[in-house]
């Protein structure tokens, strides 16, 4: 590290202290400490609000997780409700990755057709009617 960053972190680290210790014992209750004594209205409440739950959605595990399955599954995810989204990318995926990740997941599928009482001749039919109604037509090469 170069003493620039050393001096960042210093002060950044010397700041939160202090605004942290001239800040601290002004709340009298909880209602004050979690809702600001409902002194904040208005559209700046409601702005500050949702940056914070942004925030929350994403988080440091954010940063950690979508490259991972990004590494391991090639750029095939797409999670709208958690408000992350990664486009679909099926050609740009290794051949050892799509063939790990489609093992992986059949493994799933026959526990889960298992656990159902579902036989081996079904999960294949059922397979074969979904990827012709996908129109796959199964003459893909590898490398």
């Amino acid at each position: 590290m170069h003493p620039v960053d050393l001096l960042i972190i210093l002060v950044y680290l010397t700041g939160t202290v202090f605004l942290g210790i001239k800040c601290r014992g002004k709340q009298d209750t909880i209602d004050d400490y979690f809702t600001a004594g409902g002194g904040l209205r208005g559209p700046l409440a409601t702005i500050l609000v949702g940056l914070s739950i942004a925030a929350t959605l994403f988080s440091g595990i954010s940063l950690l997780a979508i490259p991972s399955v990004a590494y391991s599954d090639g750029l095939v995810v797409m999670r709208q409700g958690q408000g992350v989204f990664v486009l679909q990318n099926r050609g740009g995926i290794p051949a050892h990755a799509r063939r790990k990740t489609l093992a992986d997941r059949s493994r799933r599928l026959l526990a889960d057709a298992s656990a159902m009482g579902a036989s081996l001749d079904e999960v294949i039919e059922a397979l074969q009617k979904a990827s012709k109604e996908m129109g796959m037509t199964g003459d893909k090469n590898d490398e």
